[in-house]
């Protein structure tokens, strides 16, 4: 029965000292975290309130859904043409199907 209960502190003790360690390394980082998510918030909610009051409009720019611009092709050749393509064997496992 002694034994039993020496077992639980133990084991309560050690669970005790890992919640510890885990405050100490882990504990803080977690709230500073929260605290720079605030401030950005925050400064963006004045940013946009001055950007109001003074008349101004913001809009967000959106990637282009073009395509970016080809390299001029006929300035210089090319020395040699493309390698031809090496079909593969059709029993293999690497054969293509589309």
């Amino acid at each position: 029965m002694s034994l039993t209960i020496f077992l639980a502190l133990c084991i309560l003790g050690l669970d005790f000292m890992i919640y510890v360690l885990f405050k100490l390394f882990f504990g803080n980082r977690r709230s500073i975290i929260a605290r720079r998510v605030a401030a950005q918030r925050e400064a963006a909610r004045a940013e946009a309130a001055r950007a109001e009051a003074s008349g101004l409009i913001f809009v967000s720019a959106e990637k282009s859904a073009l395509k970016p611009p080809e390299a001029d092709r006929s300035a210089a050749p090319r020395a040699s043409g493309p390698k031809p393509h090496k079909p593969l064997p059709g029993n293999s496992y690497t054969t293509r199907i589309a």
